[in-house]
């Protein structure tokens, strides 16, 4: 015992062959393992070169071991590891016989989405347990059943991963369509940012009903408005940015709005909303843009509104306008001339 003593004390100051040593002992293993998340740059360049990442996956592989020091090895590999390491796990994501066999399969396969293991994840997207499928499905993996989860698997949580996999996938947009009628707002939600990304057009009247639905949740709203500024129609925000300065509206969605302009029309809006509305929330999120697309004129928009803003929303202003005004390394100032 007194020996292991000596041993684990021995890893409060690093070093490879003792922490490898300490790996192959049951009493020092998960405190070995446990010290590798807390090494500097140097000490994991160092642990990389010797023999912890495959000694990890020696641990990570034997049912014999805790559980608890499994999955930390299998977390430790993603710290440490390489792909080849991934990979050398992937055969147990198939043991599903035991919650431990599961649990094990399900630190695996986001181990494998990691290193972008694709094609190993895509031998695993019709997994029996979803949150295996999850990660397969969110790599884009296995591109010919994507649209067949996104329609058809009975966990949201996989339809959505379905979704955000479709987005690496411009051939299979259309497959899109079908979740922005899903049942679940986290796969409309997906299948939106997805269509965003692509830049559909043929979303386009889809994801308009949706921005303009008092039926559907703020957030999807918004995020609908985004989607569509990434196609290149800024129309709808636009007239919900123009509603809310002449009648009221929902500032949430006005401020999703702001964030759909184009840069040419957020010009002329941020200068009306500056002027006519007096929300805080809407008028912090027009600073926003405004450090986004025009810093040099911070300071006159914060003198037009300051009286507007909460004590907290004014400090972080002040706070970024000191950091727009504090030269960068190198910079000249004042002074230098």
């Amino acid at each position: 015992m007194v020996v292991f003593q000596a041993l684990i004390f021995s890893l409060t100051a690093f070093n490879p062959t003792t922490t490898l040593r300490a790996l192959k002992y049951d009493e020092a293993r998960q405190g070995a393992i446990e010290q590798l998340f807390s090494l500097n740059r140097a000490q994991v360049d160092a642990a990389k070169k010797s023999r912890i990442p495959a000694q990890l996956v020696i641990i990570a592989s034997n049912p014999n071991h805790a559980t608890s020091e499994r999955i930390l090895a299998i977390r430790a590999t993603k710290h440490l590891g390489s792909n080849q390491h991934a990979v050398a796990l992937f055969p147990l994501i198939n043991r599903v016989e035991t919650p431990v066999d599961i649990a094990v399969g399900r630190e695996i396969a986001g181990l494998l989405y990691s290193f972008g293991a694709v094609p190993l994840l895509a031998r695993a997207i019709d997994h029996p347990d979803p949150e295996v499928r999850i990660w397969a499905a969110k790599s884009g993996s296995a591109r010919d059943v994507l649209c067949r989860h996104l329609n058809q698997d009975p966990w949201p949580l996989v339809r959505a991963a379905a979704a955000e996999g479709l987005a690496v996938h411009p051939d299979l947009a259309p497959c899109l369509l079908g979740g922005l009628a899903d049942p679940s707002e986290q796969v409309q939600a997906a299948a939106i940012d997805s269509i965003g990304k692509l830049a559909y057009t043929p979303a386009k009247k889809a994801l308009q009903k949706i921005a303009l639905s008092p039926r559907k949740s703020r957030q999807l709203r918004g995020d609908a408005l985004i989607a569509l500024s990434r196609i290149g129609m800024h129309d709808v925000a636009k007239a919900i940015v123009d509603t809310h300065l002449k009648h009221g509206g929902i500032v949430e969605l006005t401020i999703s709005a702001l964030h759909a302009l184009d840069r040419e029309v957020i010009r002329t809006k941020l200068h009306e909303s500056l002027q006519t509305s007096s929300d805080p929330r809407v008028l912090s999120a027009c600073l926003d843009l405004v450090f986004r697309y025009q810093p040099k004129g911070a300071h006159d928009y914060l003198k037009q509104i300051k009286s507007q803003l909460s004590p907290l929303q004014l400090e972080r202003v002040k706070l970024r306008l000191d950091a727009l005004n504090t030269p960068t390394l190198g910079e000249s100032i004042n002074k230098d001339h």
